[in-house]
């Protein structure tokens, strides 16, 4: 574990820590939209086949991304299945509880009980020894629980949504992509439900053009509305 965490430590020189409130959809979120890689096991709320795709990149030590958390669920199940939030792990160096927290809830996940244990590892911002004391509230296998923290599928996991938020740009947390396009920091509910009822008519409208194209046609932004999906 601890190769892992110089290697991440290495890793993150260039990320600046936890983002503050923004506001709602400005021309900096509606930039190019950017793909995301996922490997198709990722944490998920939301119907698989959503029109909107939100993918998460958190850091459990963060007061920002704690913050974030309720207003986004609350906008997120006002969309029903259209929406879906997806979640990465990005902890950051300066945060030293951060990545046991990734670990335990890559491990909770394990178990089928990643969304139980979410919120309590916000909660315990970066005390180990209650993230462990919250497990066992909730009745995780401690047993398996602690095996799969050290496991090196563990470390890779971690490893691969680091480079995936590296790639995507991601520089600080909370970072937000909807459908490829990058939103960053703390929004209250009413902001996000006019981010998501943006790209759901963007998404939407992308797909009626598409549907009205000769077969075989297509243009960016329809091959985009695929790529959230790709595991």
């Amino acid at each position: 574990m601890l190769g892992f965490i110089v290697a991440l430590g290495v890793g993150f020189f260039a990320v600046r820590g936890c983002r503050q409130d923004r506001p709602t959809v400005t021309e900096e979120d509606l930039g190019p939209r950017i793909r995301v890689e996922l490997h198709g096991e990722e944490p998920q709320i939301g119907a698989r086949d959503a029109v909107v795709t939100i993918i998460a990149f958190t850091d459990y030590e963060c007061g920002f991304c704690a913050r974030a958390e309720a207003p986004l669920h609350a906008a997120q199940g006002a969309f029903g299945d259209d929406v879906r939030i997806l979640y990465k792990h990005m902890p950051m160096p300066r945060h030293p509880g951060a990545l046991p927290a990734a670990r335990l809830a890559w491990a909770a996940h394990r178990q089928g009980r990643f969304f139980d244990l979410h919120p309590l590892l916000f909660d315990a911002q970066g005390d180990v020894e209650e993230m462990f004391a919250a497990a066992r509230r909730i009745g995780l296998d401690m047993a398996r629980l602690q095996a799969d923290v050290l496991d090196e599928a563990a470390e890779s996991a971690l490893a691969a949504d680091f480079l995936a938020g590296s790639r995507a740009g991601v520089t600080g947390t909370p970072t937000f992509f909807v459908n490829g396009h990058r939103y960053v920091g703390v929004r209250d509910r009413e902001a996000w439900l006019e981010v998501l009822e943006y790209e759901l008519a963007e998404a939407r409208r992308t797909a009626a053009e598409g549907s009205a194209r000769p077969r075989g046609a297509s243009t960016p932004a329809a091959r985009h509305e695929k790529e959230p999906n790709d595991g």
